[in-house]
């Protein structure tokens, strides 16, 4: 059987942007996997014994048999590199305890017969296309601690409500939780290795591979209907013979799944398919109607809240409008991520500056899943840097951007084309501060007192309103269009200190924080704080010391002098070298204090809020409904009783 090719794991292997060799290569050095996850596949592959013997060497093993496992040394480096390499690839979600067993059964259902051999590289990419595009990105994730897996728990408790009514109807609300939660444990997780007979397992793998990806991203779902299904009477029939006791009904599920043969499942999962009327995009509607709830949306912020500049109101408000977009998207079976176009679209609300080809950029960084998707914790993590993020962590992420295979440097060739973008981000950043109106309120740091903003900006403001001519701009830009990107070439080729024509993060960062054009990049709508202004009656504000380089100084007229300079005045405290200057968020804020929306503010905001405010009056109406009414309130107290209360100390009354 040719699963990789029929799933769909060769053309996800062929779009990544780094090969599973290099994984491999990357996944060996010291620190490059989290060390919980090292130290647990070290534990769990010397335990798959059992499950190597079953799925490769179809011998019929149990657990109490003293295996040999000398033959099985090969195969255990085979399963330590495709596991690490894994969990380098996917770092959100890691190594999944248990999951040495499934990789050791895809070994087997992969190898070629009668040789068993199997094919290292492709068992990989299988692996890849069951975690990413089969389940939901954060179905394993370990923050928040597996989300998408109690999002399908909950799926599947309504799936029975609506799907087998005649179980649901024998059990009470909190037996029929705990069925489905118990049964989503040891099913779901575990992709039913070692729960069902080898050639069932096979039958089931093969539905979920090799179906459209919209069949088998459901598959789980019409897979675990279909055997409570073929164990209902029996469980029924419990449940009656202990007088409402559902207590056993989880190990009558459990004992048919372990003795359903590969024709029953075969014939189940091709016909309930079809009967359960199950979709794609039904399901999601389901997912994204559970993700809305407090609790998760509690866990999803306080999981961001730590690692991201957002504060807990802004997390809240962009989840809820994440959801929104994807509810509202086009496409409904996105897995509850975002694909390229919608990150487009938000990064040119949020950072319109920002070039094309770097949100491009940006989404392979972000790792898409096998759909081609991005979750909502990984666009915050972005976001959270593009926005409220220090310079330096900017500089990462543009370095980051163009370090695709993470070999932590820059070849000439990437340099050319970061040179491309950085030149572009200048001339939007220029073109936007050229055609805004003035600002009163505060000074603005300035690059340098050359800079090409100010030369636009005296060419369009010079003339009035009515003669108004953007000609002599345009020749201006034209003339920098030609400049712009051999200067910004120039400054990371100098860079390069050690001449060995690859360009490192910290000859990047070092290099940059001297570069008043590459500085204005990285630069937000930036504002000082009160404390160090001065009234602009009194001249211009001094920002830096002697000190300071030249560069970072403000540039302008000098001030006249005065007769009140006489007196003692204690000079504005220095704000320290540039590093520190421009890595701190306290002394230089955004004007919107990072407050940003995924919608547009136009048509997407106001559907938006009126379907909020459609919910909220949904609920209202809803809880009204369920409230009881209220009883009267008590008659006011006597006028003589008013102030006075009674005390436990012997009747006293007290004022």
């Amino acid at each position: 059987m040719d699963w990789y090719e029929s799933s769909g794991a060769h053309a996800l292997a062929a779009r990544s942007n780094v090969t599973y060799q290099e994984l491999c290569a990357r996944a060996a050095s010291p620190g490059a996997v989290l060390v919980a996850d090292e130290r647990q596949i070290e534990l769990d592959v010397p335990r798959t014994g059992v499950s190597l013997y079953r799925f490769l060497m179809l011998e019929d093993v149990t657990e109490d048999v003293n295996l040999d496992l000398a033959p099985l040394a090969p195969h255990f480096e085979v399963l330590k590199r495709i596991l690490l390499a894994y969990a380098l690839r996917n770092m959100r979600v890691g190594y999944v305890q248990g999951h040495a067993d499934v990789v050791s059964f895809l070994l087997g259902a992969t190898a070629t017969q009668p040789s068993r051999v199997y094919d290292e590289e492709q068992v990989f990419w299988i692996y890849t296309v069951l975690m990413e595009r089969v389940f939901p990105s954060d179905f394993f994730a370990r923050m928040p601690k597996l989300q998408g897996f109690h999002v399908d728990m909950e799926v599947f408790s309504r799936l029975i409500q609506t799907k087998l009514p005649a179980l649901a109807s024998v059990l009470e609300p909190g037996d029929l939780t705990v069925l489905s939660s118990l049964l989503a444990s040891k099913w779901f997780m575990t992709v039913w290795v070692g729960e069902i007979p080898l050639p069932a397992l096979t039958a089931y793998w093969r539905y979920m591979l090799t179906g459209s990806p919209e069949t088998g991203s459901i598959a789980h779902f019409v897979m675990a209907l279909s055997l409570l299904e073929l164990a209902s009477d029996a469980i029924i029939a419990s449940v009656v013979d202990n007088d409402g006791d559902a207590s056993f009904g989880y190990k009558v599920a459990l004992e048919h799944a372990a003795n359903v043969d590969t024709e029953t499942i075969t014939a189940l999962l091709r016909f309930n398919g079809q009967k359960y009327s199950l979709t794609e995009a039904s399901v999601e509607l389901l997912r994204a109607d559970i993700r809305v709830n407090p609790h998760f949306i509690e866990q999803e912020v306080c999981a961001l809240h730590g690692i991201t500049h957002f504060d807990r109101s802004q997390l809240e408000q962009l989840h809820v409008e994440f959801q929104y977009i994807v509810t509202t998207s086009p496409d409904k079976a996105s897995g509850g991520g975002i694909n390229k176009d919608v990150l487009r679209q938000i990064l040119i609300r949020v950072i319109p500056e920002w070039p094309q080809t770097s949100a491009d950029q940006l989404f392979q960084v972000l790792q898409p899943d096998a759909r081609g998707n991005i979750d909502f914790q990984r666009l915050m993590l972005a976001l959270s840097v593009l926005c409220r993020g220090s310079v330096e962590e900017k500089m990462r992420l543009c370095f980051d951007l163009y370090d695709v295979d993470k070999s932590g440097f820059l070849d000439v060739e990437k340099m050319i084309a970061m040179a491309a973008s950085l030149c572009e981000i200048y001339q939007n950043k220029v073109s936007q501060q050229a055609s805004s109106p003035p600002v009163s309120r505060g000074k603005k740091l300035r690059a340098c007192s050359s800079d090409v903003t100010h030369l636009v900006s005296h060419a369009l403001r010079r003339r009035s309103d009515e003669d108004y001519d953007d000609a002599e701009a345009t020749a201006l830009f034209e003339r920098f269009d030609r400049v712009l990107p051999v200067a910004f070439l120039h400054k990371l080729l100098r860079m390069d200190v050690d001449r060995d024509h690859k360009l490192s993060f910290k000859e990047w960062y070092q290099g940059a924080l001297t570069e008043p054009l590459i500085l204005r990049c990285f630069e937000d709508e930036m504002v000082f704080p009160p404390q160090h202004r001065r009234r602009s009656s009194r001249g211009i504000m001094r920002i830096m010391d002697t000190d300071t380089p030249t560069h970072y100084q403000s540039g302008g007229r000098r001030r006249r002098s005065n007769s009140s300079d006489c007196t003692n005045r204690s000079p504005p405290s220095p704000l320290g070298p540039p590093e520190k200057m421009f890595s701190t968020g306290e002394l230089m804020k955004r004007k919107d204090s990072g407050r940003i929306s995924l919608l547009s503010p136009t048509s997407e905001f106001q559907k938006f809020s009126s379907t909020i405010q459609l919910s909220s009056r949904q609920l209202d109406v809803a809880a009204k409904a369920i409230l009881p009414a209220m009883p009267p309130p008590p008659p006011p107290p006597p006028p003589h009783a008013k102030f006075f209360k009674r005390s436990i100390c012997e009747g006293c009354t007290i004022l």
